[in-house]
């Protein structure tokens, strides 16, 4: 099975180098079907003097709970990298020992631009191994793809999750908790794809199961099902 690890980050900034991750949470997903199979969602120590004030804003960072559920970022590293390893589907390779090691595919919102080098930088900085695919797969990039390929659809106003939330009518919307907004990510990125092949729920559904059955990808399963009408036509291939 193919999977996906959905992941959200809150931070207390938006510089890499300096500010910290103050809670983590993330979703894996079957890639066919978008089934959620795990969650992680963890708060994390860190000093607000590290932290811009409008970073912990709108009523994100609580001082008691953090005090009474925040794990250290180390402890929280490792149990992240064990939630990755179980939901790794790739694979990396150390040149050095010559060792396969797993890896898991990571999507995000502002992925390649925030989330993704924020997490890498957190576990560069901490000296642990973070088992997850260098590249982020990022919901913002696929949301300007997919305009500027359907240019006579009416524009979003700007591409942040909450708008393209809006625009697609997902029914979870962000609220700036980590939980949330992961939920919210899966349903745009689930939108965008059922939007650009033109299936919905349903079909993609029928299409998962013909894959559990038979292997073979929902492209191949579409090129036999055209090909199939293609010879009852009889017409050329």
């Amino acid at each position: 099975m193919e999977k996906l690890v959905f992941l959200d980050l809150e931070t207390g900034g938006l510089d890499p180098l300096r500010h910290p991750i103050v809670e983590l949470a993330a979703i894996a997903v079957d890639a066919a079907t978008f089934r959620e199979l795990d969650s992680f969602n963890i708060k994390i120590q860190f000093d607000p003097k590290e932290c811009t004030p409008r970073s912990l804003g709108n009523n994100k960072y609580d001082e008691e709970v953090w005090n009474m559920s925040a794990l250290p970022d180390e402890m929280a590293a490792h149990l992240f990298a064990a939630f990755l390893e179980r939901h790794a589907t790739d694979q990396g390779y150390n040149r050095r020992t010559k060792e396969h090691f797993p890896l898991a595919r990571l999507v995000a919102h502002n992925g390649e631009s925030h989330d993704g080098p924020f997490l890498q930088g957190w576990y560069k900085r901490l000296g642990i191994q973070c088992p997850a695919a260098r590249m982020t797969l990022c919901t913002k990039q696929k949301a300007l793809f997919f305009f500027q390929e359907n240019s006579t659809l009416p524009r979003p106003k700007n591409y942040q999750l909450g708008t393209l939330c809006d625009y697609f009518e997902t029914e979870h919307r962000p609220s700036h908790h980590a939980l949330d907004d992961i939920k919210a990510t899966i349903e745009l990125y689930q939108a965008l794809v059922e939007h650009s092949s033109g299936l919905n729920v349903e079909q993609r559904d029928y299409l998962a199961a013909l894959h559990q059955e038979t292997g073979l990808s929902f492209r191949q399963l579409i090129n036999q099902a055209i090909n199939g009408l293609v010879e009852k036509k009889d017409l050329a291939a």
